[in-house]
């Protein structure tokens, strides 16, 4: 039996799930470009650390994309 493998979300899925950006650590978001918005990205609520290159950070309090 094979086991189903995690493929974390990769944007385009152009890069190797190994890029990862720091900004992002409980997250595996790619470094721009391209540029992600959070309508684009299935997460909520995460930690943000600067300098935050994609913008999801809004109010700068740490926490991005913040679920309403």
């Amino acid at each position: 039996g094979s086991a189903a493998s995690f493929v974390p979300f990769v944007a385009g899925g152009s890069r190797p799930a190994g890029e990862c950006d720091p900004s992002y650590p409980t997250i595996c978001l790619p470094s721009p470009p391209p540029d992600l918005n959070c309508p684009q990205i299935p997460h909520q609520d995460f930690v943000v650390l600067p300098p935050d290159p994609h913008g999801l950070d809004a109010d700068e309090d740490g926490i991005g994309c913040e679920s309403p």
